[in-house]
């Protein structure tokens, strides 16, 4: 029930604001190789068998076996850095209802244990992972957050569309 008013006032909210612009600003783009990822955004902050990390743009890259992009995550990071730009019209702080307005019903909805919940749509041939913050609160790493908002962003391609 909580959940459900949670919604509507994120509804209510969004009326009047029309539709976002549904491409995505991501500076780099599934499939590309390690090489040109590192290119566009520089040395990774931290790196790891298969992911680095780019703390100056709040950007999370995981690669496959052939070392291409396989996923990309927007977020905020430890550093301070929360990645500002859209992707498929929403951004790090937006209300999950957005989502829904631009892209449709969510396909899966989990609650965590955690302050948020993990909320999977498809949309464009990708697989669009969010982390949803299920409740008001105040972090030293994510400051201050509001219920029914976008914390993360992970995109991947839908290899079934």
């Amino acid at each position: 029930m909580k959940r459900l008013l949670v919604f509507m006032l994120v509804v209510v909210t969004l009326v009047g604001c029309g539709r976002g612009s549904t491409k995505s600003d991501l500076p780099v783009r599934i499939g590309q190789s390690k090489t040109d990822v590192r290119q566009i955004l520089g040395s990774p902050s931290r790196t790891g068998e298969d992911f680095d990390s780019f703390f100056d743009h709040g950007l999370v890259v995981d690669y496959g076996p052939s070392n291409e992009v396989v996923s990309i995550t927007a977020t905020h990071l430890r550093s301070g850095v929360t990645f500002r730009r859209s992707i498929f019209g929403v951004s790090i702080g937006d209300p999950v209802a957005k989502c829904i307005e631009l892209w449709g019903n969510s396909e899966k909805w989990e609650e965590t244990p955690f302050e948020y919940s993990r909320v999977t749509f498809r949309h464009k041939g990708y697989y669009i992972n969010l982390e949803v913050w299920s409740k008001d609160g105040t972090d030293a790493s994510f400051g201050t957050y509001r219920s029914g908002t976008i914390k993360r962003v992970k995109l991947s391609k839908d290899n079934n569309s």
